[in-house]
């Protein structure tokens, strides 16, 4: 068999476990984004063992490639395990070969669906649709404008008609969300534009809706944010707070504090603003301009003040 034949039948078993899936196994979800995402990659190959020179049994698919000299000429081939190349394989070598695609989507697939296998035991109807319609964007586009194949006769009536129909149903899902987000009236372009493009941090999906009584909740896992203030606060601490761990460690001072206006923790330092109430304070240091802490009466920050005793000493 060959290696597009593997990446279809692989495409066509994702699309089958997704129809199972929908039919109360749900324990087919995380097997149908495994297949697809597989299937995707097996594409990508196809395209660098196209490329790879006669004789070379697909040399560029391989993980391990050495120099040797063939009747006189320079030539590679495969490393003595076999193995071929992952994803950021293929992207080093897409862009060394200059083949014209885009690599940046699919990028996002991977990340987000490693999210998905390490963080969450269980996956959702929303959270498959969301990498499966963003597969089908990508390996549509790669068969039709790299590879030059037909994708619907290539996938089959059946898979075509499933996997647009999930593009379709999760894009319409998105905008729903994104129109929800629009009637909101937001204090900061920051937190407008970051609520907008920003994932749940429970599920990895960018869905969302508002309840009658004005609470706001995740469409995938269910997961209640309440008001819109504590959306705001928990979005603020899911991309400033969590991923900064290091620069606690570091000894480094507070990204954010609490605001001493609407008293939601909810004042980014570096903004020297409240992205819910919109409130502006804090000082800057004198010497590096770095903003400070709220409250904070030196002219100075703790750094600078630290380079400056260290100079005296010396």
């Amino acid at each position: 068999m060959s290696l597009k034949e593997n990446a279809i039948n692989s495409i066509i078993l994702g699309a089958e476990d997704y129809q199972l899936a929908i039919n109360n196994n749900n324990k087919r979800f995380l097997s149908a984004v495994r297949n697809i995402y597989s299937g995707m990659l097996l594409l990508f190959k196809c395209e660098l063992e196209r490329m790879s020179p006669d004789g070379t049994n697909g040399v560029l698919i391989k993980k391990n490639i050495n120099p040797v000299y063939k009747d006189g000429s320079l030539t590679w081939i495969a490393g003595e395990n076999g193995n071929t190349i992952e994803f950021d394989g293929i992207k080093k070598r897409f862009k060394s070969l200059e083949v014209d695609f885009d690599m940046k989507r699919a990028e996002d697939i991977k990340n987000h669906r490693n999210n998905i296998e390490h963080y969450y035991s269980q996956i959702t109807e929303a959270q498959t649709q969301t990498i499966l319609s963003e597969c089908f964007v990508v390996i549509k586009n790669f068969l039709e404008n790299i590879l030059e194949e037909d994708t619907k006769e290539l996938l089959g009536e059946e898979t075509w008609e499933t996997l647009i129909g999930i593009e379709q149903f999760y894009n319409d899902e998105y905008q729903k969300s994104q129109e929800m987000l629009d009637e909101l009236t937001w204090q900061t372009d920051y937190i407008e534009d970051l609520v907008k493009t920003c994932t749940c941090p429970h599920c990895d999906v960018a869905l969302f809706e508002q309840k009658d009584n004005e609470d706001i909740l995740c469409k995938s896992c269910g997961y209640e944010f309440g008001t819109q203030d504590e959306f705001i606060v928990e979005m603020l601490n899911f991309v400033i707070e969590k991923p900064s761990m290091r620069h606690y460690a570091q000894g480094g001072e507070d990204l954010i504090e609490e605001c001493p206006s609407c008293d939601n923790n909810s004042y980014v330092v570096s903004d020297c603003c409240c992205h819910v109430c919109g409130f502006i304070g804090g000082e800057s240091c004198y010497v590096c301009g770095r903003v400070m802490s709220l409250g904070s009466e030196d002219a100075t920050c703790s750094g600078c003040i630290s380079d400056i005793i260290s100079r005296d000493r010396s």
